[in-house]
C-alpha cells in the first residue's frame, strides 16, 4: 500500500482540499479510489488536472454538496453527467478545457446553483454554437483565451449581481449582455485582424457601461473602430489603458475613434492610467473632458516628450490633484534638473501635486 493509500483510506477527520495531477500513465481503480474517498471525506477545495487519454473523468465529483471550489484541467474533453449538483460550490475554475456540445456546458453550469465565480481560461468551445451564463448569484466572471469559431459562436451572458467582468479573448459573432451591478471591467486581447471583424462590439460596451473601473488593452482599441457608437459610460471613474508601444497599436490610437469616445462620454471620470502612447494622439475635443479629472499616471514616458505631456494635462486638467509620471532610465546628473523642471511647471489647478519615478 502506498503512502497516498495510507493517509487517505485510514484517515478519520475531513479533508479541507484534494489536489491530483495525473501523469500521461495511471492506475484507473486507485485514483478512482482517491476521489471516491476525498469525497466520502466531505472535501471542500477539489484540483483535478487529468490529460486526455488518462482516465475517464467518473460522474461521482459533480454531486459532491461539500465542494465549494473546483479547478478541473488540463487537456480534457470533458463529457459531463446529466445529473450535476454541486449545491455549496462558490468558485469554478476551468482550464483547457473541451465541451463536445452546447448541452454538456450547461448542464455543469446549471448544476452549480449557488455560484459566485467562474473562470474559464483556454477552453475549446468549437462544438458549442451558444455558451450561456445566466446566474442571479454570480459575482465574478472571467473568460481568457478561449477557443471558438467566431462566425458562429453566440455568447449571452445575464448576470444581474455581477460585479467584475473580464474578456480577454476573440469576437465572437453575436453577444447579448445584461450586467446591471457590474463595478468593473477589463477587455482585451482580440487578435484578428481588422478586416477579419463582422459582428459590432458595440454589444459588448454596452454591455459593461455601467462599469466604475474599466480597463482597455491596446488591441482593443481597433476594434472600437468597427463599433456604430461607443455607449456613454456614465458611471466610470477610472479608466486605464494597457498600451504595448507596437506600431499598430499606435496606429489605432492616430485613428483618434475609441479612446477618444470613451473619454469624451465619461462624465464621472476622476482617474486617468495610460502608457505614453495614448497621449499623443488625444484631439482637441477631448480637452473638456479633462477637466474634472483627479489623478493621471503615465507610465513608459519618453524623457524629452515627458515635459510636453506635462504641460497639456496641466493646462487642460482643471481639478487635477495629481499627476504621476513613470520615466525611462535617465542619467543620473540630469534627474535633479529634470525633476525641478516638471516640477516648475505651471498648471491651471493650484493643488496638483507631481509625482516623477524613472525604472
Amino acid at each position: 500500500m502506498c503512502f497516498v493509500d495510507r493517509v487517505l483510506f485510514f484517515r478519520n477527520t475531513s479533508i479541507e482540499k484534494f489536489s491530483l495531477n495525473c501523469s500521461s500513465s495511471v492506475d484507473t481503480s486507485r485514483v478512482y479510489g482517491w476521489l471516491s474517498t476525498a469525497l466520502l471525506h466531505r472535501v471542500q477545495h477539489l484540483d483535478l488536472i487529468i490529460p486526455t487519454g488518462t482516465l475517464s473523468l467518473p460522474d461521482f465529483p459533480f454531486t459532491c454538496r461539500t465542494l465549494v471550489t473546483l479547478k478541473l484541467g488540463y487537456d480534457l474533453l470533458l463529457n459531463v453527467p446529466n445529473d450535476v449538483y454541486l449545491p455549496n460550490l462558490k468558485t469554478l475554475h476551468l482550464k483547457t478545457i473541451t465541451f463536445p456540445d452546447d448541452n454538456s456546458f450547461q448542464r455543469l453550469f446549471s448544476g452549480c446553483i449557488g455560484l459566485e465565480e467562474m473562470i474559464m481560461e483556454s477552453c475549446s468551445l468549437h462544438n458549442i454554437r451558444k455558451f450561456s451564463v445566466s446566474r442571479h448569484s454570480l459575482k465574478r466572471l472571467s473568460l481568457y483565451y478561449l477557443i471558438f469559431n467566431s462566425t458562429k459562436l453566440w455568447i449571452v451572458i445575464d448576470t444581474p449581481m455581477l460585479v467584475h467582468f473580464q474578456y480577454l479573448t476573440c469576437e465572437a459573432a453575436q453577444y447579448a449582455l445584461k450586467m446591471s451591478s457590474l463595478v468593473s471591467a477589463h477587455i482585451g486581447g482580440i487578435l484578428q485582424p481588422l478586416d477579419y471583424y463582422e459582428a459590432d462590439f458595440t454589444t459588448v460596451f454596452s454591455g459593461i457601461s455601467n462599469a466604475q473601473s474599466l480597463t482597455l488593452e491596446s488591441n482593443i482599441l481597433k476594434v472600437l473602430l468597427s463599433c456604430e457608437s461607443v455607449p456613454v459610460f456614465s458611471n466610470l471613474v477610472q479608466l486605464k489603458i494597457i498600451g504595448s508601444g507596437m506600431p499598430e497599436d499606435c496606429f489605432y490610437l492616430v485613428m483618434g475613434k475609441g479612446h477618444a469616445n470613451v473619454l469624451r462620454d465619461s462624465p464621472q471620470l476622476r482617474d486617468l492610467d495610460f502608457f505614453e502612447e495614448v497621449v499623443y494622439y488625444l484631439p482637441e475635443q477631448v480637452h473638456s473632458s479633462l477637466s474634472d479629472i483627479k489623478e493621471i499616471e503615465i507610465s513608459r514616458c519618453n524623457n524629452f516628450d515627458s515635459k510636453t505631456m506635462a504641460k497639456y494635462f496641466l493646462k487642460y486638467a482643471g481639478m487635477l490633484k495629481k499627476l504621476t509620471l513613470s520615466l525611462l532610465f535617465f542619467d543620473k546628473k540630469d534627474k535633479l534638473k529634470m525633476k525641478k523642471e516638471l516640477l516648475a511647471l505651471p498648471r491651471t489647478s493650484k493643488q496638483c501635486r507631481i509625482k516623477v519615478f524613472w525604472y
